[in-house]
Formats: structure tokens, C-alpha cells, sequence
């Protein structure tokens, strides 16, 4: 039985042209080690850190600007799991917005955490 299902494998390669394992021209070049004996070496100097919060981290201060200029567009009220629809984006308690944190839903407003600050947003008919 073993033998018939590898004739059958091998019989199926052979008709998709797989024959054989990947060949040495098809593989990629080894990099070739400079004058230290490294293979690569990366000078970070002059450049900025990728994984330091740069010029678009979000700060306590622009999290605020940018919360206060959001639309709340609705609220999909449910007792034990509601809904936010804040500039298109649905969230929920727990879900975090431009580093503030949804922390509860009431009936007309959502109530966001930035470090230990707290922060209504309004629906947008009830501003």
C-alpha cells in the first residue's frame, strides 16, 4: 500500500515538473563578510531609533486635542456589552483610540482614560 501512494506521489510531481529539490542557481547568494569579518554591520548613527517613541508617539497633550476634535456618532446601547462609534471607528470598554482608553458607555457619552486623566466625550447631537 506504501509503495502505490509514493508511485502515486512521485507519478504527480512528475507531472507538476517538481523532480527534483531547489537548485544551487535558484538559491540566494551567501553576503559576503566585510573587512571586519561581519557579514553586516548596522551603523544606527544619525538615525532615530524605531522602536523610541518619535514625532508621532501620542502624548498626554495631543491625545487630549485630538479627542476633543472627535465625533462621537453613536452609541449602540446594550447593558452588558455597548458599543462607540467614534469617527468611524467602532470601539468598546477595554479598546484603545489615539492612547486613550475607553473605560466605560454610558447612554449619551464615552469615558476615556490618558494616564490618570479622565475624559467625556459627548455624542455629537448632545454637544
Amino acid at each position: 500500500m506504501l509503495r502505490l501512494i509514493a508511485a502515486l506521489v512521485a507519478t504527480c510531481l512528475l507531472m507538476l515538473g517538481i523532480t527534483e529539490g531547489p537548485r544551487a542557481e535558484n538559491l540566494p547568494k551567501p553576503v559576503e563578510p566585510n573587512a571586519s569579518g561581519d557579514s553586516f554591520v548596522y551603523d544606527s548613527k544619525g538615525k532615530k531609533d524605531p522602536f523610541l517613541p518619535g514625532e508621532f508617539a501620542w502624548t498626554t497633550a495631543r491625545t487630549l486635542s485630538k479627542l476633543r476634535e472627535s465625533r462621537l456618532d453613536g452609541i449602540v446601547w446594550d447593558d452588558v456589552n455597548p458599543l462607540i462609534i467614534l469617527d468611524g471607528n467602532v470601539l468598546k470598554v477595554g479598546d484603545s483610540y489615539i492612547g486613550a482608553r475607553v473605560v466605560s458607555i454610558e447612554k449619551d457619552k464615552a469615558i476615556f482614560s490618558i494616564g490618570d486623566e479622565k475624559v467625556a466625550v459627548l455624542v455629537a447631537d448632545a454637544k
